[in-house]
């Protein structure tokens, strides 16, 4: 009796290593892609919080969950949640927010996660976070007149896995620029984090895939700007936080409709590699990276 117990207890504890259950939010595996992670952390303990900000409130923003729409809510409007990635609390929110409220007559939601674990945690919390996105963006749709085709997801690094996860659990209409996706346990497990499957439309700026990026496309359009990998004025390793804010200085200068550019002629690799300078017949990428209003 006191074996079958025995083994009962080591299998009951086995079982709860390989899954962890978030009320509200389902049950996470170690399997598929995930089968070598550590399990994610659930919504309440990563401290998941979203504050909106439109433009009747651009200094203070409110808080926003999947059971609180606030009251200066735009219904009908575009909704873009913006996440930061590993250690990046929030210091670029302000100018992207105030960025995308220049641009345009949108609902801006922050998330803010914790996400100063040891990284294999941290990029496995991307599972639980993009669970807690998804779930206010389900809420939004059921319960405020915000169609699925008006969901935009924005993130950096790690944030930018949050946002894919966020749209393979609630498809969303478009995850605009993953700022430069995470690269380790994602650049060779694809299915982890960031995918085109995770939108009607993904597109991603690579800048540090030297460091702690990565070249591996993650959307139906990836910019790789200076090749996507060292970014002048970024060659030491401790510029980390240069080189992870050249993909969100990009986006917020095309945002001000800034152009990206390709040479008019076959040789793109004499270009990424700096053996030639753009000429007045180089082809601009008008508003490639742009939030349009429409």
């Amino acid at each position: 009796m006191l074996k079958i117990l025995l083994v009962f207890v080591v299998f009951a504890a086995c079982d709860a290593c390989r899954k962890i259950h978030c009320p509200g939010y389902g049950t996470f595996y170690k399997k598929g892609p995930y089968k070598h992670w550590p399990l994610p952390d659930c919504p309440e303990t990563l401290n998941v919080k979203m504050h909106l900000y439109t433009r009747s409130n651009r200094n203070f923003g409110q808080i926003i969950s999947a059971s609180t729409i606030p009251s200066r809510f735009r219904t009908g409007k575009r909704t873009i949640f913006i996440v930061h990635g590993y250690w990046h609390a929030n210091k670029w929110f302000p100018k992207m927010k105030n960025a995308l409220l220049t641009k345009g007559d949108f609902n801006v939601i922050t998330v803010d996660w914790d996400s100063k674990s040891f990284y294999s945690k941290a990029a496995s919390n991307t599972r639980t976070a993009g669970a807690a996105v998804a779930k206010v963006a389900k809420h939004l749709v059921s319960h405020s007149r915000v169609s699925r085709q008006q969901l935009w997801c924005m993130g950096q690094s790690l944030g930018a896995h949050v946002c894919g996860n966020a749209g393979k659990t609630y498809r969303l209409r478009v995850v605009r620029a993953g700022l430069d996706p995470a690269g380790p346990k994602f650049k060779n497990n694809r299915a982890a984090g960031l995918v085109p499957q995770s939108a009607d439309f993904v597109d991603a700026i690579h800048t540090g895939a030297s460091f702690f990026g990565m070249m591996t496309p993650v959307g139906h359009v990836d910019f790789y700007p200076n090749g996507g990998k060292q970014q002048p004025g970024c060659e030491s390793f401790w510029k980390l936080s240069h080189i992870y804010g050249t993909a969100t200085r990009l986006l917020l200068r095309c945002s001000k409709r800034a152009r990206f550019v390709l040479p008019d002629n076959p040789s793109i690799k004499s270009f990424l590699l700096g053996r030639r300078r753009c000429k007045t017949n180089d082809v601009q990428l008008a508003e490639a990276m742009t939030v349009a209003d429409n």
